[in-house]
């Protein structure tokens, strides 16, 4: 059930910018994380995001949880918020991480993830910004003060970090000499809806960011999904990311024997109702660390597909390169 927001002392108030983010906040509030009055607020203006709350408002949600819309601007009208799912936010740095110390919980935001723990535990870490932003000055020392904050929330035992994503041995073990507790799930109350299904998907693509973000060639990248289709004899079900253009998916989708299928669940859920035998292609991306287990538990069987050299842009630096064939190693 969708409702307003309260100003209620005992409500553990959770902000999100994306589904997965959303159903980590909602797989946080049934794990019993964020209290038993949980407030799902999530950023208005974000089309897929207004999609996946029209769909929460038909189903049960966890017990004592509700699902908000919110602008930015008055979020914090409200006082602290005890979860959030994108830490390099800069509106959650600069108000959202203020205030009276209390628990923080940050939820899983994919890769994202990943980059905040090695920033949080590097020696040279020194500011929370997205693994490819060039930050001005008073970006930087935003970001700077955010990470002092996290780490004296995690030095008094009051920052957790939940996620589905595999996190590596070190970079576990450096997380927890901080103080900080990380807490792992595998989406489990999404596991119980027994929703939403892909009519007859036997083969499916999951998109990827990259060539959208201008990052790998769009004409490479779609003709990676025409060698997919053309190799196998049933129907293919493309799911474009959720920033992919128009252009790239109308490229991608322009045969017969490719379905496109756009849900507002993030992939981790729609895709655990395929049938034992599926197949699901994907690049190195969150997908292909968070689906493993998953869909191997299913009996669905995933792909990785490395990204050749050829496919990359100027825009892609030496080290986002880097990172994507340690996601390939590492699946």
């Amino acid at each position: 059930m969708t409702t307003s927001s309260s100003t209620r002392t005992d409500l553990a108030r959770a902000w999100v910018e994306s589904p997965l983010q959303m159903v980590s906040a909602l797989e946080a509030s049934a794990a019993g994380l964020l209290g038993p009055s949980v407030d799902v607020v999530y950023r208005t203006g974000i089309t897929p995001l207004a999609e996946l709350a029209a769909r929460l408002g038909t189903i049960a949600l966890p017990a004592g949880t509700t699902v908000t819309p919110e602008s930015t601007r008055s979020l914090w009208r409200h006082g602290q918020v005890r979860a959030v799912g994108d830490a390099f936010s800069g509106a959650v740095q600069a108000r959202g991480l203020l205030g009276v110390r209390r628990p923080l919980v940050v939820l899983d935001d994919g890769l994202a993830t990943l980059h905040l723990l090695r920033l949080l535990t590097a020696a040279d870490g020194r500011y929370l910004v997205r693994a490819r932003a060039h930050p001005g000055l008073a970006r930087r020392t935003l970001a700077s003060a955010a990470r002092s904050r996290l780490l004296s929330l995690a030095d008094a035992g009051l920052l957790t970090v939940f996620t589905a994503l595999p996190v590596p041995d070190g970079l576990a073990d450096a997380f927890r000499a901080t103080g900080g507790r990380l807490v792992g799930h595998s989406f489990a109350w999404s596991a119980s809806l027994r929703e939403p299904e892909l009519h007859g998907a036997g083969v499916v693509v999951v998109g990827s960011a990259m060539a959208s973000d201008g990052l790998v060639d769009p004409d490479a990248y779609a003709a990676w999904v025409h060698e997919i289709a053309d190799a196998c004899h049933d129907e293919v079900v493309y799911i474009p990311h959720r920033r992919e253009t128009p252009a790239i998916t109308a490229a991608v989708a322009d045969r017969d024997s490719i379905r496109v299928e756009r849900g507002p669940w993030p992939v981790e859920v729609s895709l655990r109702c395929l049938a034992p035998g599926s197949v699901v292609h994907c690049l190195p991306s969150t997908p292909l660390l968070t689906l493993r287990s998953l869909l191997a538990d299913a009996g669905v069987e995933l792909v990785g597909s490395p990204v050749p050299d050829s496919w990359w842009t100027p825009h892609a630096s030496a080290r986002f390169r880097a990172s994507v064939r340690s996601i390939a190693g590492h699946a």
